[in-house]
């Protein structure tokens, strides 16, 4: 796992079909995932605004762009929720209802960033 690819809440961003199409440039397939997203979301999407190359990135998805915890992890500075008190977070609480395993998440991702940490010592 590349670190770099992990978003603040934990989400491996290299698994999401939207980063991986953005990484190889599949136009084609970028088109059939905006056509999915139009549906959800109800509302026109260019082929821009779903480009995606991770949460850190300049160039994210339009709806990454106002996630509250991406949002508080560049206010606070962190790399990660995980070296947050990410248990006693309202929003982390919230994202559970789209990220069942973001407990599990951060809990992995703490325990490899604190071997990171110790190991660069």
């Amino acid at each position: 796992m590349k670190l770099e690819n992990i978003a603040y809440c934990g989400f491996n961003c290299s698994g999401c079909k939207i980063f991986i199409n953005t990484k190889e440039n599949n136009i084609e397939k970028l088109k059939k995932i905006k056509t999915t997203l139009e549906k959800i979301n109800g509302e026109e999407l260019t082929i821009e605004e779903i480009r995606c190359d991770g949460c850190k990135a300049n160039n994210i998805y339009k709806y990454c762009e106002t996630c509250n915890i991406r949002k508080c992890a560049i206010n606070k500075n962190i790399k990660y929720c995980a070296i947050c008190d990410y248990r006693n977070c309202k929003k982390i609480e919230r994202a559970k209802s789209f990220n069942e395993n973001i407990y599990k998440n951060l809990d992995n991702l703490k325990m490899k960033y604190n071997d990171f940490k110790s190991s660069n010592r």
